[in-house]
């Protein structure tokens, strides 16, 4: 998305940017963990373990963090949650992107401008890539990444201890 259509989705919605630490409090923390609850119980029915919200809601204050997010309304829309680390096999960094929440509703559009906003920060902290880590293995979820510019450079295998 070019940054004259960013400009007037935002002007148009009328939206706020956040980022975590506005929903480190009682109220927000609640508001995220039903976000990540709901895209957890898709392939985990009843699993989620919250253990690593907080530690998900400050990223954003980390030295090798960044948190942003779209209320549109009052009301949160989506979450994105990337760090950088070094890649230890070559002389770069890399920023991970470790979650993407969005709420029903979300519009694509505010999606977009998180992941302009995260590739903005990671090259600002002089970043060679950008990752995304997930479980979704859906061909419509591959078919975004594609859209968005993501190439699959890795595999995971698991081997299921439970």
């Amino acid at each position: 998305m070019n940054n004259n259509k960013l400009k007037a989705a935002t002007h148009k919605d009328k939206i706020t940017l956040v980022s975590g630490k506005d929903y480190d409090n009682p109220q927000g923390w609640q508001t995220l963990y039903r976000m990540v609850e709901r895209h957890v119980n898709k392939k985990y029915p009843q699993q989620y373990d919250a253990q690593w919200l907080n530690w998900m809601i400050r990223m954003g204050e980390q030295p090798n963090g960044f948190t942003t997010g779209v209320e549109y309304q009052g009301k949160l829309q989506c979450l994105l949650i990337a760090e950088w680390h070094y890649n230890m096999w070559i002389d770069a960094k890399d920023a991970n992107i470790m979650g993407m929440l969005t709420a029903p509703g979300c519009k694509p559009s505010w999606v977009d401008l998180m992941l302009h906003q995260v590739e903005w920060w990671a090259k600002e902290q002089d970043c060679a890539s950008i990752n995304i880590f997930t479980w979704d293995s859906r061909r419509a979820y591959q078919r975004w990444c594609s859209q968005k510019g993501f190439e699959l450079h890795q595999y995971t295998y698991s081997k299921e201890l439970k």
